[in-house]
């Protein structure tokens, strides 16, 4: 019995056994990294619900035997956002994995190219990864991050190719113009200047025979950056000194990632096009003229209702042919343009070396005619581990930019103007016959060059060679200890040729210049190092350091005016040569430390102090201190706080004050040998020196300072960063407070003193503003995710004082009377001429003809928003992606000259109205001086008119709505994929600005605007050219 028993036994546990090994079955799959397809070693594979589990290899394979059935694969690994994959009846499962931006974003770049957790810093940092940067890829960095970052506002100057885009910190903090953030790559200080080039001519070259030259810190490749950190406060700056009390855009580089030995190809290319953004809303009902009488040869469109009649003295070429309207003028002159991105990068690494080589091709062809624009960037990063205690590292970006045939903006012999103002009869298509067979220039009248004429005979060109290197040495000779040195050269070369062809109008003899200017800035950095736990909950990390930073500014400029022979643009054709030049060096030590305690892990206090040395400043006033404290409090890792409900929650506050000296070689009176003096409408020269035999010396016009002190900038800022939900809903909210104080600016005086203004410590100006980010995951099913992000910023400026006696400070002048200007109690506003009111009812004051009367000196409103907001969707399932970013600002104002004009030479739209009388509303003296309510009609002419000669007209609310950017990908599945010779395939179709969908700004982009990069001012807008919407596809590809 026993024995049949046993029998039994061994014969059902076989059966059991082999139902089991019948139910058992082995997934296998490769696992690869979705931003260039490298194989990821060891990431955990678990069969989720069970402790079933494997690691993948080295080269990123992994098998895993699961019961046969429905199940789920998890996996994970740390810094890689985790993915869950439904087994179904597959049995190969290969997986691409991407970075997980909450991890990652554990650990930032801060000042000095020091890594710190995030949860260790006690003021605001934000971070924007290359995924993000490259959603729509840029020709300029700078504008990857319009609406993407609490705080941080970003404006493009218009259409232009190779333009200025401007950066603002949580607002305007002083009254200089000295307002842009300062740019580091890899830890190096660059420039990011928009230089003119005329120097101290006196004249303002954003009005007038200028172009925009562009800010230099679009020569960063795009393709190149690895992060792109953004440090807000004077706090987060401290160490890097005065250059950053505006605030730091920290660029880290790609360089080569640990692949075991094994080489990754990544190769992007894109291809866009571009179009006019927003073209005006015109009448094309009425023909040239004024009073309702035809004439063709005028700006003005106030002739008689266009119905095909003859014109008597012929079209503007003098021929014969009926009154026509052409209503597609605008958007026939301007084309669809191209750009081609192509780049291609090859990396390696193992644990002791690494090395990462691009190259980029940008290929643009501007909306206006012959513009084209053509960059090369050449980078590499290599490191290596010389033995277990140093390590070295070097990095060089070579940008090479050649540009032809960039307009001109502003006010003379603008393209901008030109188009936006032409007459509806005129057939742009008969302007690109632009000279006669003398070779005559067919112009549009007396006064206004035929713009085709200006693109294909003077042709503006610019070239610009870029090297940003760095080199740096580590050495541990302790555990505890690191010393650190980092070197670091930022060198371009930029020359700007722009001809004017002999028989341009106003300048119909002809001339040349030619600026070449070398810019040069060295960095070297000293850090020591030493962490240590001082007991068991308590940890200590001091850093000091020796900065050296110098400038080097030299400009060479030749004016040749008056040619013999048409097209030689050479000095021995010209019968006048002027040369000029211009140089300058700057230099800045400091010597820095940085303090900082941890309790726990979740206590942080952080302490920094600076001295600098100026070479800018008086001798006894050149060193000046500063410091800074911060602290962070991780209150949910102190109280343990459930994680489903609070993930993570932490507050931050900090307290710092920083300095800044003066520009170069203002300390004492300084007469310069003049070649040239420029004023508005003085031609394509100016007036040139020698004149009639004798020399030229300027003057100085400002008197230099007394006792001159630094400027000061105090700061304080607190705020939460909080996480619910395991992290699906997380909110950062701040506050900050800027004061800046002992401003160095130029302070107007009467001529009559023989100057117009002093060099002087006065002012304060104080910015408030909150900041908030909130960010959430609405849906998260096995296949499919909803992310969706919100940044909002509003701030609050305000002028606390100005000298006594001075009630207001002109910040940077405009045009026909227009300001902007300080006062003390305000925001920085817009001056220029308002209409008058009532006091009583606040109703128009008109005069005796019904036309409304003028104030001098009105405040037309603030030139900053009330506030912007940022809004971000994005959605996922399975390998598709589609994203998009909406862009909102609400408040400030803009004055348009460009809507001006419309209206004045009645093109707008607005001005249809010409069969009766405007009836204004408002108030008029009647009998007895009381005033009673307008009856008297005026001409639609002559109203208009009227309207040109007060700026609050043409002055409106800049609220606006923007689908900022946009794109749908689409990776190919492993399965497709591996049937290739790539690692990984990505195509996409994206676009940028694409669409203005709301605005209260009219016939204009509501963004365009006529001030440079560094300029402090803004609302005004004049001479551009329309921006652009861009729309294209990608296709990036990893071996």
């Amino acid at each position: 019995m026993k024995k049949y028993l046993l029998l039994n036994f061994m014969l059902l546990l076989t059966v059991v056994s082999g139902d089991l090994w019948a139910q058992q079955r082995t997934i296998s799959g490769k696992i690869t990294s979705i931003e260039d397809g490298s194989t990821l070693p060891g990431v955990n594979v678990v069969l989720k619900g069970t402790t079933a589990g494997t690691v993948s290899d080295i080269d990123g394979n992994y098998s895993l035997s699961v019961p046969t059935g429905e199940g789920t694969l998890v996996f994970s690994f740390i810094g890689l956002q985790t993915e869950q994959v439904e087994i179904g009846e597959r049995s190969v499962i290969d997986v691409q994995m991407s970075a997980d931006v909450k991890q990652l974003s554990e650990v930032v770049v801060t000042a000095a190219n020091i890594e710190r957790q995030a949860k260790s810093l006690g003021y605001s940092v934000t971070s924007i990864d290359s995924e993000e940067l490259l959603k729509a890829r840029e020709s300029n960095v700078v504008n990857s991050l319009q609406g993407k970052i609490a705080g941080v506002n970003i404006v493009s100057s218009g259409g232009s190719i190779g333009g200025s885009s401007r950066v603002l910190i949580r607002g305007a903090a002083a009254l200089s113009s000295d307002i842009q953030p300062l740019f580091v790559v890899d830890g190096i200080p660059i420039n990011n200047t928009n230089e003119q080039s005329i120097p101290g001519d006196g004249g303002d070259q954003r009005f007038a025979n200028d172009f925009d030259y562009g800010n230099t810190a679009q020569d960063i490749n795009p393709d190149d950056v690895e992060t792109v950190t953004v440090l807000k406060g004077a706090t987060a700056a401290a160490l890097y000194g005065q250059r950053a009390r505006n605030g730091a855009i920290l660029i880290t580089t790609k360089k080569g990632k640990n692949t075991k030995g094994k080489t990754s190809v990544t190769v992007n290319s894109s291809i866009r096009f571009d179009n006019v953004l927003r073209a005006p809303d015109l009448q094309s009902e009425y023909g040239p003229g004024t009073q309702g009488e035809v004439r063709e040869n005028t700006r003005f469109s106030f002739g008689p209702r266009i119905s095909g009649q003859e014109l008597p003295e012929g079209n503007w070429l003098g021929l014969p042919g009926p009154l026509t309207a052409y209503e597609d003028n605008f958007t026939d002159f301007f084309e669809t343009g191209q750009t081609l991105i192509n780049s291609v990068a090859v990396s390696n690494g193992n644990e002791k070396t690494n090395f990462r080589l691009g190259y980029t091709s940008l290929l643009q062809k501007g909306i206006v005619p012959e513009t084209e624009l053509t960059r090369n960037s050449i980078s590499l990063n290599a490191g290596t581990v010389l033995d277990n205690k140093i390590s070295a590292s070097i990095g060089v970006q070579y940008t090479k930019t050649d540009n032809d045939g960039r307009p001109r903006v502003g006010f003379n012999d603008a393209i901008g103007d030109a188009i936006y103002n032409l007459p509806i009869t005129y057939n742009i298509n008969d302007m690109k016959e632009f000279k006669d067979e003398f070779g005559v220039q067919r112009s549009l009248n007396d006064q206004v060059n035929n713009p085709y004429w200006t693109l294909n005979e003077s042709v503006f060109e610019l070239d610009r060679d870029r090297l940003i290197s760095n080199v740096t040495v580590q050495y541990d000779p302790l555990s505890f200890l690191n010393i650190t040195g980092r070197i670091g050269y930022d060198f371009s070369s930029e020359t700007r040729f722009s001809p004017t062809a002999k028989g341009t109008v106003n300048a119909e003899d002809g001339a040349f210049f030619i600026d070449e200017l070398n810019q040069k800035q060295f960095n070297s950095d000293l850090i020591v190092t030493f962490s240590q736990s001082l007991a068991e909950s308590l940890g200590v990390k001091v850093i000091a350091g020796w900065n050296v930073n110098q400038r080097d500014l030299f400009q060479f400029t030749q004016r040749s005016v008056q040619l013999a022979a048409a097209g030689v643009f050479r000095p021995a054709n010209a019968q006048q040569n002027i040369t000029d030049i211009f140089e300058s060096t700057r230099r800045l030590m400091g010597a820095f430390f940085d303090v900082g305690f941890e309790y726990n892990d979740y206590l942080f206090l952080n302490v920094t102090g600076r001295n600098d040395w100026s070479s800018t400043l008086p001798r006894d006033e050149r060193s000046f201190f500063y410091p800074s404290v911060s602290s962070s409090f991780v209150f949910s890792e102190a109280f343990n706080l459930p994680s489903e409900i609070i993930s993570f929650g932490k507050l931050r506050a900090s307290w710092a004050q920083v300095g800044s000296d003066e520009e170069p070689y203002r300390l004492d009176f300084l007469y310069e040998p003049k070649t040239s003096v420029f004023f508005v409408l003085s031609g394509t020269a100016g007036l040139a020196f020698p004149f009639g035999g004798q020399l030229g010396f300027e003057q100085p016009t400002t008197i230099p300072p007394q006792n001159l002190k630094p400027e000061i900038q105090t700061s304080f800022e607190f705020g939460a960063e909080l996480q619910f939900l395991d992290g699906r809903i997380g909110l950062d909210v701040g506050y900050f407070d800027i004061k800046t104080e002992d401003q160095i600016i130029s302070l107007s005086q009467s001529p009559s003193s023989g100057f117009n203004a002093r060099r002087i410590n006065i002012g304060a100006t104080k910015n408030t503003g909150w900041e908030v980010l909130l960010t959430a995951t609405p849906l998260s099913l096995d296949n499919f995710q909803w992310d969706v992000s919100a940044n909002y910023t509003r701030i609050r400026q305000e002028v606390i004082s100005l000298a006594p006696g001075v009630e207001e400070f002109n910040l940077t002048g405009g045009i026909n009377g227009l300001q902007v200007k300080g006062r003390p109690g305000e925001a920085f506003g817009l001056f220029g001429t308002g209409f008058a009111r009532d006091s009583t009812t606040g109703q128009f004051l008109l005069d005796a003809q019904g036309l409304r009367i003028q104030e001098e000196n009105v405040r037309l409103g603030d030139i900053y928003p009330d506030f912007t907001l940022g809004i971000s969707n994005t959605f996922t399932y399975k390998g598709v992606s589609l994203s998009f970013l909406l862009d909102y600002r609400n408040g400030g104002v803009l004055y348009s000259e460009t809507v001006a004009d419309l209206r004045l030479l009645g093109l707008a739209e607005e001005t249809l109205n010409r069969d009766q009388l405007i009836v204004d509303k408002g108030l008029i003296e009647g009998e007895g001086g009381a005033l009673v309510p307008n009856t008297i009609g005026v001409d639609p002419e002559e109203w208009w008119a009227n309207q040109d000669n007060i700026e609050e007209a043409n002055t409106f609310e800049n609220t606006w709505l923007k689908l900022r950017e946009a794109r749908i990908s689409y990776r190919l599945p492993r399965s497709i994929v591996e049937k290739t010779p790539f690692g990984g395939i990505n195509v996409a179709a994206e676009g940028r600005n694409l669409w203005l969908i709301y605005s209260k700004v009219p016939h204009i982009d509501p963004e365009q605007n006529v001030f440079g990069a560094t300029d402090a001012g803004a609302g005004i807008e004049a001479g551009g050219l329309p921006s652009t919407r861009s729309y294209g596809f990608n296709i990036s590809l990893t071996f």
